[in-house]
């Protein structure tokens, strides 16, 4: 438990491997939002979003991505689904 940044880690050396599902965006996003690296959070869910992601109530309802939720990266997100 709270080995958020490492699960981070991981989910980055998986994507070098191939193919990543938007879902694994996703989850890799939470890892890093909450180790606090909110550049990598927003990287990851660009990713999903550009891989399909279009769950905009689970990425609002999503309490492990709240500490993005006032950013303007955030709103512009938002405004891309």
């Amino acid at each position: 438990l709270g080995r958020y940044e490492e699960a981070g880690e991981w989910y980055e050396k998986a994507f070098t491997l191939g193919e990543a599902w938007p879902g694994a965006f996703f989850d890799a996003a939470r890892a890093w939002a909450l180790a606090g690296n909110s550049q990598a959070a927003f990287r990851c869910l660009e990713r999903a979003v550009e891989a399909g992601w279009s769950d905009i109530e689970r990425l609002n309802a999503d309490t492990d991505l709240a500490s993005l939720h006032g950013s303007d990266q955030w709103r512009t997100l938002l405004n891309r689904l």
